[in-house]
């Protein structure tokens, strides 16, 4: 018998360096195909959301854009009360407020371009274009003036910028823990925080293309108290890359000498323009303390202004909490009031009592409060 011999080759050795970019391979294989099924995911459920929540006001057209205006009270005379959000914000955040001002008078909320149900624009997003952009959407509306302005946070700056822009179209103004002037008194080390979220708020937008913040949204504990309606399309938008990308734009506008602050410092006092600003009080650290010495410097642009503090209110909670959300509703009754009647200013000077404790519990601590405030 002949053998035969079968020559057989060795199996070569796999090089580790190839089995290592093969398993990073495979590694990002499976992370693209996850990715790719969460962003179809993302955006499907967008897409959900879109037909779920409807534009509650209409869209007008500015420019190259639609903003979007929700206009109730409308049986109501008198001065249209406009409601401008801060930062990110938008008209569902509103949600207690718009509703009890509509019972005595025409209000205004609205959503600033990219955000809630506004077409996105590319323009600045700086105090300046964006009162100019609001003024525009109310005439293409026919809305008129005179208007009282209610802005929180950021949104106070942008109602500064209308109000010296448009001296003739106000008839008061309402500051809600504006952000305005806060930095000259701001703690060491502020700055640099508030510099280290906005470095952390530039991946939101890349977290929601992939649905992270429809599992984890830092964003739902500030929307807890709303109204379930508001609070569901509020929770939605903030889930929305369109969205997010419009708030990280507008976001180095609240920092030490970005442009719209800028801006607001070459602006006129109120003059006699019936005006109040409204200040948290929590948490009671260094930086509330700074937010009620500039709230109180901005009391005195008018000589019917008048600086309150609300007790136990957050930045937040003045505009989620009903409570909170009530103070708010009360100043803006007595800022119309103080327009239709100049004369209730002159009865009491508002600049007797300068700073005021909503809630007749926190009187006690406010009276120190006012004293170190000014």
């Amino acid at each position: 018998m002949t053998a035969i011999l079968r020559s057989q080759s060795p199996t070569a050795p796999v090089n580790p360096r190839l089995r290592t970019w093969r398993r990073f391979a495979e590694l990002l294989a499976l992370s693209v195909a996850i990715a790719g099924t969460a962003a179809i995911a993302q955006h499907t459920a967008t897409q959900i959301d879109e037909q779920r929540f409807s534009a509650p006001g209409e869209r007008v057209t500015v420019g190259e854009h639609r903003l979007h205006l929700h206009h109730t009270g409308t049986e109501h005379t008198g001065p249209t009360v406009i409601l401008e959000a801060g930062l990110g914000g938008f008209s569902a955040q509103w949600g207690w407020i718009q509703p009890a001002v509509a019972e005595f008078a025409p209000v205004v909320s609205y959503d600033r371009a990219g955000l809630g149900w506004s077409d996105p624009s590319d323009q600045p997003t700086d105090a300046a274009h964006v009162a100019d952009d609001l003024h525009r959407a109310l005439k293409a509306a026919n809305i008129p003036g005179p208007y009282v302005l209610v802005g929180h946070s950021l949104g106070g700056l942008h109602v500064r910028m209308f109000a010296d822009r448009y001296p003739d179209d106000v008839a008061g103004v309402v500051l809600v823990d504006t952000i305005e002037d806060v930095w000259e008194y701001a703690p060491d080390g502020t700055i640099s925080e508030v510099q280290t979220f906005q470095r952390l708020m530039q991946a939101v937008p890349f977290l929601a293309r992939f649905g992270v913040l429809r599992v984890v949204n830092p964003y739902s504990s500030q929307l807890a108290d709303l109204p379930e309606a508001q609070r569901q399309s509020a929770k939605a938008f903030y889930t929305s890359v369109d969205h997010l990308q419009a708030l990280r734009r507008e976001l180095p506008q609240q920092m030490p000498n970005s442009s719209s602050i800028l801006q607001v410092k070459q602006t006129e006092d109120l003059g006699d323009t019936p005006l109040v600003v409204l200040s948290r009080t929590e948490p009671q650290d260094p930086l509330t303390q700074a937010h009620h010495h500039s709230h109180a410097a901005l009391a005195e642009l008018s000589s019917q202004g008048q600086h309150r503090l609300v007790s136990g209110a957050d930045h937040f909670s003045l505009m989620t909490n009903p409570d909170h959300a009530q103070q708010v509703t009360q100043a803006i009754r007595e800022v119309m009031a103080l327009g239709d009647q100049p004369d209730l200013a002159n009865s009491e000077s508002p600049r007797s009592q300068p700073c005021v404790a909503i809630s007749p519990a926190a009187v006690a601590n406010a009276a120190a409060t006012c004293m170190t405030a000014y």
